[in-house]
């Protein structure tokens, strides 16, 4: 089967696992959404980079000049990376995707409380942005419609 397209995915940790299916119609390049604390990691443990930590480096520089690119962004709400990886729908194709279920509640990164509220505005508003929004749980479908 050719693939038909090229679909960058950026995940906060190995995207690989969540894909396979997508694998077999597109051409991947996986991505992490913290490149310098895996830089960090695998020097410290590996005393060598990754290939996906080198490829996550070198997006951060490219992707002011992305543009007309497919982009899945699986990252955990109100993410302070949001910021950084939400401008990113402006010019290319982003598709969010979460499977995280506690909007109202606990989330994976907790914050001092205005920094949390900043968080949650910017994020509500950037949902509007992505060209679809895929989300796995009931919970977390609520708020990506």
């Amino acid at each position: 089967m050719k693939k038909i397209s090229k679909i960058y995915i950026l995940h906060d940790f190995d995207g690989r696992p969540y894909y396979k299916a997508v694998e077999k119609s597109h051409d991947i390049q996986y991505l992490n959404t913290r490149p310098f604390r895996f830089a960090i990691r695998d020097l410290v443990k590996n005393k060598k980079l990754t290939k996906d930590t080198i490829n996550s480096l070198l997006f951060l520089f490219k992707m002011p000049f992305l543009g007309g690119e497919n982009i899945i962004l699986a990252m955990a709400p109100f993410n302070f990376r949001v910021i950084f990886y939400g401008m990113l729908s402006y010019r290319n194709r982003v598709h969010y995707h979460t499977s995280w279920p506690f909007w109202h509640g606990h989330v994976p990164f907790e914050y001092p409380r205005p920094v949390r509220k900043l968080l949650q505005k910017i994020w509500m508003n950037l949902l509007n942005s992505f060209e679809s929004r895929i989300a796995v749980t009931a919970g977390a479908s609520k708020f990506t419609k």
